[in-house]
């Protein structure tokens, strides 16, 4: 299952996202979405531009 997915806002930013059901969820949940997406994010961006800056 892909938890992290990536679009482009109105300006043309790449935006890392993921969507998750709210009722339910969890402090523990959250903070795991929260943490694959932005090593998803840094993952992506390294791919892109051999850099990590953060």
């Amino acid at each position: 299952m892909q938890l992290v997915g990536f679009r482009l806002d109105q300006k043309g930013r790449l935006v890392g996202e993921a969507w998750v059901p709210k009722a339910g969820l969890t402090r523990d949940e959250f903070l795991l979405y929260v943490k694959r997406v932005a090593d998803e994010c840094d993952l992506f961006e390294y791919h892109l531009t051999g850099k990590d800056r953060e």
